[in-house]
């Protein structure tokens, strides 16, 4: 009969429910087998109960690639005798003790996959529907967050090595021997990592405008462009930009974003763009959204704070903090013609104009007027 080892990890990597990809009925009666199980592995059913999990699961080999993977290394773990993956198994036991993962945790583990809805951060990574993505023979493994969002993703290295030579060098540094490789990051945001390796295995990178999925995003934006820094893919970089400035004319964003901003103009000129991405256009399509929402003195205060010394500026920023006030004259400029037309008399509108460009200094060939502290 199977040892107490064998069975722990056998149940730890059980496939979800949704995994079985079929009714949602059929997921139900999955998940109460699931919890039965759960409630008994520390006792001397633990085997009984597997069994039947193992039982359930055989009619979906056919119809699921995750439950046919699962069965083909776990479905020996019963047999009397059987010692044919006893390395494949001592070997996963040792690397999961190496992680010190703690009793407290493991049950903390095994309650989370009760329900797929509610573990990691979302019902279904983008990841699974990449269009070269296969959950077949995955050999390294991604953990990002920690608590209720911490994620798993199963990648291959042999596609690291091509699409992400950055990450695949550092799993062999630390695993140099031909093992699962394990990188993991609590502080992580997983939404950032899935959509990320979601690129790496051909999906085009695209802002969830319209979805809750992934959190914040304006943070969402921000630790995306970290990550994609990071794993050294200046390609993803740059659609990043390049799609966060085509959003600039539809959908609202809050102040807030500048911080994303401002990243990616230090990276640009770290991976050496010849020219920003985002179009002083596109940063006036922002700021004219954030106009009548009473957040356009954020930019303002921003700006001013750059300009007496309070914002250090990293290597490419400071192209941004003059592109955003070169767009933020420009909207000022056009609500203000904006203002005058209507007004009696001619003379009232060029008052106006000539009043916010009277003190102006030149940056870029642009004119600056001196109310941001540009001197």
């Amino acid at each position: 009969m199977a040892d107490d080892t064998k069975l722990r990890e056998a149940i730890i990597e059980l496939p979800f429910a949704t995994d079985l990809e079929t009714t949602r009925e059929r997921e139900e009666r999955y998940e109460k087998l699931l919890f039965k199980l759960y409630e008994h592995q520390d006792g001397v059913d633990a085997v009984h109960y597997f069994k039947q999990v193992i039982a359930y699961l055989k009619p979906f080999s056919h119809s699921s690639d995750t439950v046919s993977a699962f069965l083909k290394k776990y479905s020996g773990t019963l047999n009397e005798g059987d010692h044919a993956d006893t390395d494949i198994y001592q070997s996963s036991w040792e690397r999961f003790k190496a992680l010190q993962i703690t009793k407290k945790e493991e049950a903390g583990k095994l309650e989370r996959r009760k329900s797929h809805k509610k573990r990691g951060y979302t019902k279904r990574l983008r990841l699974h529907s990449a269009l070269n993505y296969t959950s077949e023979y995955t050999n390294c493994i991604l953990i990002a967050g920690e608590g209720k969002r911490r994620t798993q993703f199963r990648i291959h290295l042999e596609i690291l090595q091509k699409e992400c030579p950055y990450l695949a060098n550092e799993l062999i540094r630390l695993f140099p021997e031909p093992t699962p490789r394990v990188y993991e990051d609590t502080a992580g945001n997983p939404a950032a990592i899935d959509f990320v390796c979601s690129w790496i295995y051909g999906a085009p990178f695209e802002i969830p405008l319209n979805s809750d999925e992934v959190g914040d995003l304006c943070d969402f934006i921000f630790r995306s462009l970290q990550v994609a820094n990071q794993f050294e893919l200046p390609a993803l970089v740059g659609e990043i930009i390049s799609e966060l400035g085509k959003s600039f004319k539809e959908h609202y964003w809050p102040s807030s974003i500048t911080n994303s901003l401002a990243l990616a103009y230090e990276y640009q000129a770290h991976w050496g763009y010849a020219t920003p991405s985002i179009t002083q256009e596109q940063i006036a399509d922002f700021i004219n959204n954030t106009y009548f929402e009473g957040e356009i003195q954020e930019v303002q205060d921003l700006l001013q704070s750059y300009e007496r010394g309070f914002i250090a500026a990293a290597p490419g920023n400071s192209k941004f903090y003059q592109d955003m006030s070169v767009a933020l004259c420009m909207i000022m400029n056009e609500h203000c013609v904006r203002e005058a037309e209507g007004a009696e008399q001619a003379e009232t509108e060029e008052e106006e104009e000539g009043s916010l460009m009277e003190n102006a200094v030149v940056i870029d060939g642009a004119d600056i007027p001196t109310v941001l502290g540009r001197r």
